[in-house]
C-alpha cells in the first residue's frame, strides 16, 4: 500500500532524482460519477524529473470491480511547476498509475492503490441522523465504503483535513463520519448494501447535529442569529449548518456529490407546518447556492417520532417539500419504526435491528425507486491554475492565473494544536487529529491573488463569490532556484545569409529565443536580429542574455560573383570580381573601394545599365 504522510509538505521533502509524485487523488478519495455511470478522475502532483508527457491508467483492485483502461496522455510539459490532467473511467474500485515519459522512456512513476468512481453522500439532520453517542453504530465490512475520519463542530475551513479512510471501526477510539458526526449509526450498514447491489464504493459525510430544529440549520444558512438555540449549539461556530456547508463548499470541490440525506423532524412537532415547509425550502434554496448548483438533490425521510408516536404535522410538512422540488425526493419512512425493538427511550433508532431496518428504508428509496436517474449529481471542479515567475534574487513570484472573489495561499502544515477538532456527544467532549495520512494544510500564508515568497510547498485555495472553493494543485517548489546567468558568443556582423554559429554558455538547460533548446546553434540572419537565451531548470528560467547582430549587404571580403543577375547591388569592403551576366532591362550596380575587375565571361545585354562605383560601405 502507498503511504502517504500527514500533511502535504512533509509527503514528498525529500524529492529523489526521478519522481513525479500524486497528490490528487487522495487514497481512498471516491469521484461522484455521472449518471452514465463514469467519473472524471482529476490528477496532480509534482515532479522532479524532466519529461515530455504524463500518462494514467486504472486497474480494478478486484477481478469485476470496475474496468480498466489503457494508458492516457493526461498532461504535455509546459512551463506550470505541476502536472494536471484528466481520465474518464467507469464506476468502479481502482488502483491508479501514473508515470511520466521522455523520448518514449519511462522516467518516473507513481501509484494511488485505492480510488474510486461511485456515490458521495452528504448526511444532515439530527440525532436519528448522526446518533447520540460516539461510537454507536457498526462499521461497514466491505472496503468500498469510505468516510472522513475526522469530527469537529469548530466548522474552521483552515483546519479542515483533506484525507479519507475505510468505514470500519477502529479497535480503540472511535469511527467518525466528518466533518462533524462521531459515530457510523446505521450508514455503515447502509454503505454495504449500496455496494452490493450498485457494485460501486460509497463516501458518506456527515454533517447532522444532534437536538437541532429546522429553523436554527436554517438560520445559521443564512448567517443570521438562532432563535433560542440550545446551550450546545454555538452561533459563532455557525452550527449547526456549518458542518454541511464545509461538505458544500470545500469537500465537494474534490468529490462531487449526489445528493444531501435529510433525517429530522422530531425537534420540530410543535412546529407549525406550514412554517416547516418555507424554513426547509429555505435551507434547501441555500445549500443550492453555496455548492453553485440550483438543482442539488435532496431526499427528504418522514420523521417525527417522539415517544414513540408519530407526528403528523411533520410528516406532512416533509411531504410537502418534495411535492413541490422537483429535486427533493422522498425518502424513507422511518416514522415505521416503533417500539422497544427498535427505540430503547422512544426517540432514538439505536437498538441493533433498528440499524439494520433504518439503513434497509434508505437503501430502497435510494435504489429501488427512480432517485439514481432522475437526480442530477454535483461534479468535482477542476483544479486552477497558477502561474510562477522566479526572480534574480532568488524569490519566487505565484499567482492565480484567473480572477476569483478572494483567495487564500498556503505554504505549510497546521500544527497539532491549530488541526486538532473538538466535537461532543451527548455524554462527553473529545479531541482528536486527522489521521496519520490525511493532509492538513493551513491557509493562512496570504489573502493576496498573487504572492512573493522564497522556496517551499504551496497551494492556492480559490475562493468564488458564492464561497465555494477552488483548489491548484499542490506545488512543491523546494527546489526552485534560479539557474546562473548564461553567456553568448559568435559574430557580430553577417553578410545577408550568410552561415555562422552562436554559441551559449554556463547553463545546465537551454532556452534560446527562437525554440532551440541546445548550447549552439545554426543561424543565417537576412537582416538585423537579435538573439535571446536562458538557463533554464525544471522550474526556473533566467532573465534572457541577448546578443545583436548586424547583417550587411557589403561583403567584407573579397567577392567573386557569376552566374545570371535580375539587377541587385553588391558590395564589397575589398576586391569585386565578377562573371555575371545581366538580363536585358536590369540594372546592376557595383561598389568597391579597391577594384572592380570584370573577368571574361561578363556580359550585359542591350537595354541593361551597368553602373561601377568606387567607394566604401559598410
Amino acid at each position: 500500500m502507498k503511504l502517504v504522510l500527514t500533511v502535504f509538505f512533509l509527503l514528498h521533502l525529500g524529492l529523489s532524482f526521478g519522481q513525479i509524485n500524486v497528490y490528487f487523488p487522495t487514497e481512498r478519495m471516491i469521484i461522484q460519477r455521472s449518471n452514465n455511470n463514469t467519473g472524471v478522475i482529476k490528477i496532480a502532483g509534482s515532479y522532479d524529473v524532466s519529461f515530455d508527457s504524463i500518462q494514467a491508467k486504472v486497474d480494478p483492485r478486484q477481478p469485476g470491480q470496475g474496468t480498466a483502461t489503457n494508458w492516457v496522455t493526461i498532461a504535455i510539459k509546459d512551463d506550470k511547476p505541476y502536472f494536471k490532467g484528466n481520465i474518464t473511467v467507469a464506476g468502479g474500485w481502482y488502483s491508479l498509475t501514473v508515470r511520466a515519459l521522455s523520448n518514449g522512456n519511462v522516467v518516473a512513476s507513481d501509484v494511488v492503490d485505492r480510488v474510486g468512481v461511485g456515490e458521495v453522500f452528504a448526511i444532515a439532520g439530527q440525532s436519528n441522523a448522526t446518533g447520540y453517542a460516539a461510537g454507536q453504530g457498526p462499521g461497514a465490512n466491505d472496503d468500498r465504503a469510505n468516510v472522513l475520519n475526522f469530527s469537529s463542530k469548530e466548522n474552521d475551513y483552515n483546519a479542515l483535513p483533506i484525507g479519507f479512510s475505510q468505514m470500519v471501526n477502529p479497535g480503540s477510539g472511535f469511527l467518525s463520519l466528518g466533518p462533524s458526526q462521531y459515530a457510523a449509526w446505521n450508514w455503515g450498514n447502509l454503505a454495504d448494501l449500496l455496494i452490493s447491489n450498485l457494485n460501486v464504493p460509497v463516501l458518506f459525510y456527515g454533517t447532522a447535529y444532534a437536538g437541532t430544529r429546522v429553523k436554527w440549520w436554517d438560520e445559521s444558512a443564512h448567517n443570521l442569529p438562532l432563535t433560542n438555540p440550545q446551550e450546545e449549539i454555538k452561533e459563532a461556530k455557525h452550527q449547526p449548518y456549518g458542518g454541511l456547508r464545509s461538505v458544500l463548499q470545500y469537500y465537494s470541490s474534490l468529490t462531487g456529490l449526489r445528493a444531501v440525506l435529510w433525517h429530522q423532524g422530531e425537534a420540530d412537532v410543535a412546529t407549525d407546518s406550514l412554517e416547516y415547509v418555507q424554513t426547509l425550502q429555505s435551507l434547501i434554496a441555500q445549500s443550492r447556492v453555496d455548492i453553485e448548483a440550483p438543482t442539488l438533490p435532496w431526499m427528504i425521510a418522514k420523521v417525527s417520532v417522539t415517544n414513540n408516536m408519530p407526528h403528523s404535522n411533520v410528516r406532512w410538512a416533509q411531504e410537502q417539500v418534495v411535492a413541490a422540488d422537483a429535486n427533493a425526493f422522498e425518502g424513507p419512512d422511518t416514522d415505521v419504526l416503533i417500539g422497544q425493538d427498535y427505540r430503547g427511550d422512544g426517540v432514538h433508532l439505536d437498538k441493533q435491528l433498528a440499524m439494520t431496518e433504518h439503513a434497509n428504508l434508505w437503501r430502497d428509496k435510494i435504489l429501488y425507486t427512480n432517485f439514481l436517474n432522475n437526480s442530477s449529481p454535483v461534479l468535482p471542479l477542476d483544479f486552477v491554475d497558477v502561474n510562477l515567475s522566479c526572480l534574480s534574487n532568488g524569490q519566487l513570484q505565484l499567482s492565480s492565473a484567473n480572477s476569483f472573489n478572494t483567495y487564500a495561499w498556503s505554504n505549510r502544515d497546521n500544527t497539532d494544536v491549530e488541526a486538532t477538532g473538538y466535537t461532543y456527544d451527548n455524554f462527553n467532549n473529545f479531541t482528536m487529529l486527522p489521521p496519520v495520512g490525511y493532509y492538513r494544510k493551513n491557509w493562512t500564508y496570504s489573502v493576496a491573488q498573487n504572492i512573493t515568497s522564497g522556496t517551499g510547498m504551496f497551494q492556492l485555495q480559490a475562493i468564488k463569490t458564492s464561497g465555494k472553493r477552488a483548489f491548484s494543485p499542490p506545488l512543491n517548489l523546494q527546489n526552485a532556484v534560479y539557474p546562473p546567468t548564461p553567456s553568448i558568443s559568435g559574430v557580430t556582423t553577417l553578410y545577408k545569409q550568410e552561415p555562422s554559429v552562436l554559441s551559449g554558455a554556463g547553463c545546465s538547460s537551454y532556452q534560446w529565443g527562437e525554440g532551440q533548446l541546445t548550447s549552439n546553434i545554426s543561424i543565417q540572419p537576412s537582416s538585423d536580429i537579435t538573439y535571446t537565451l536562458k538557463c533554464k531548470n525544471l522550474f526556473c528560467s533566467t532573465d534572457p542574455a541577448s546578443h545583436f547582430i548586424h547583417v550587411s549587404d557589403c561583403y567584407f571580403g573579397d567577392l567573386q560573383l557569376s552566374g545570371p543577375s535580375n539587377g541587385n547591388s553588391y558590395k564589397s569592403q575589398l576586391e569585386l570580381n565578377s562573371t555575371q551576366q545581366i538580363a536585358n532591362a536590369q540594372n546592376l550596380h557595383y561598389i568597391s573601394p579597391k577594384d572592380v575587375i570584370l573577368q571574361p565571361g561578363f556580359q550585359a545585354a542591350s537595354g541593361s545599365v551597368f553602373k561601377v562605383e568606387i567607394g566604401g560601405c559598410n
